[in-house]
């Protein structure tokens, strides 16, 4: 087995059995889901720093980066030993102050000067890091009501040339005006840094009540910063009926600007969140009904991707799923867009998948690991979130046991 096909090598035999342990923990979907009541069990007999600091150390060792600049320095120096470049997530959800958005952004600048020395290193941000959530949902409902639809968002996004005036004009007050007029700017702050040192920026889909607020920014973006190469990507939920439609409408908002594009494809996150809400509120569900549908609108949308993606494009292709890769290898073999040198990237989640990316790598495609990093009191809640909406995913990690138990055998 050569170096590049054996990932946990530089892994010490105590971070090797950290791994295993962690590992058949989250193999069981009925743990990570009721994990929440046991975690507030568990705070309260020992304190919630001290669960906090036991999580951050076994599980957060695993599926993060750490606390640290310098601990996410070390990891991207490890991924850089295997070939494989990063998506980095500062974790900070739910902040409302002024003071602590405006931390957040700082914290992400660090992170993206962290990365320059390292390639194919990306950064991801959520907006709800930039604005509080009843400002976005307020601007997600503006923003419906103008484009009608959510793939009409791209030509008709709210956020082009507006000031305190045209924000306030459509509903805002003077403060929720102010808000977003500061989004903006760090939203553009965390760009120009991007560009600066040779990354890309990332835009994470989030829930229906905020995404069209999202895209609308995202569109903003864009038009401010692809215009010589897809610098901005906007993230597109392939579970969603409607995301082929998003596509298409968005290719053709790109060529009438004459913007590259910049796409993360994934297949969804917030499945059972987005199904609740829609029973209780009484619309339809706008997640497809089955895995299967969502399977083929991926690969749907992954062959629309590649037939628009020209030269100067971004396309980040998010998935463990071993068939929508071999899709997108045979799509891009028929389209003849370089393993190296097309903007086509593979993203999974650090922690996971390591024999996948390994072998991608090994064949010369361009595999980004795709990374959280934080302060262990908002990064713990944020893995168990994302753990628990993806638990499926979460509970093939028993095939990874077997990866690590063979590394052991060989030392």
């Amino acid at each position: 087995m050569s170096y590049v096909m054996r990932p946990f090598q530089h892994m010490s035999s105590l971070e090797l059995t950290n791994l295993i342990l962690v590992s058949r923990i989250s193999s069981y979907p009925s743990l990570i889901k009721n994990s929440d009541p046991l975690i507030k069990f568990a705070s309260m007999l020992f304190g919630r720093d001290a669960i906090s600091f036991y999580l951050g150390n076994t599980a957060g060792r695993v599926f993060s980066a750490g606390e640290t600049g310098e601990a996410l320095d070390k990891v991207l120096t490890q991924l850089s030993i295997l070939k494989q470049g990063s998506i980095i997530d500062y974790c900070a959800e739910g902040e409302t102050s002024e003071e602590g958005m405006e931390e957040i952004t700082k914290s992400i600048e660090s992170a993206i000067i962290i990365a320059k020395k390292h390639k194919n290193s990306s950064v991801a941000i959520k907006i709800t890091s930039l604005i509080p959530d009843h400002t976005l949902k307020r601007l997600n409902s503006i923003q419906l009501f103008k484009s009608k639809t959510p793939a009409n968002v791209w030509s008709s996004s709210i956020f082009s040339n507006c000031n305190i005036k045209s924000l306030t004009d459509l509903g805002l007050t003077e403060i929720e005006a102010l808000e977003t007029l500061r989004c903006l700017e760090r939203a553009k702050r965390l760009a120009t840094v991007c560009k600066d040192n040779d990354s890309k920026l990332m835009i994470d889909a989030e829930q229906t009540y905020f995404q069209l607020a999202v895209d609308g920014i995202t569109a903003w973006l864009q038009e401010n910063f692809n215009k010589e190469d897809g610098l901005i990507l906007n993230t597109v939920q392939s579970y969603l009926v409607d995301s082929t439609e998003r596509l298409e409408l968005y290719f053709k908002w790109i060529k009438e600007r004459e913007l590259k594009s910049g796409v993360k494809l994934v297949r969804g996150a917030y499945m059972f969140e987005e199904g609740r809400l829609a029973k209780k509120e009484g619309y339809p569900n706008p997640i497809h009904k089955e895995k299967i549908e969502s399977d083929n609108s991926y690969n749907s949308n992954l062959q629309l991707c590649l037939k628009n993606h020209e030269k100067g494009s971004s396309l980040c292709v998010a998935t463990h799923n071993e068939n929508s890769i071999k899709v997108c290898k045979e799509i891009m073999n028929f389209y003849k867009l370089h393993r190296m040198d097309s903007g086509v990237t593979f993203g999974q989640l650090y922690g996971m998948k390591a024999i996948l990316s390994a072998q991608l790598a090994s064949e010369n495609y361009l595999v980004q690991k795709y990374i959280p990093f934080g302060p262990y009191n908002k990064l713990i809640p944020y893995l168990l979130r994302r753990a628990q909406e993806q638990s499926a995913m979460i509970s093939d990690m028993q095939n990874q046991i077997s990866q690590v138990i063979e590394e052991l055998k060989l030392r």
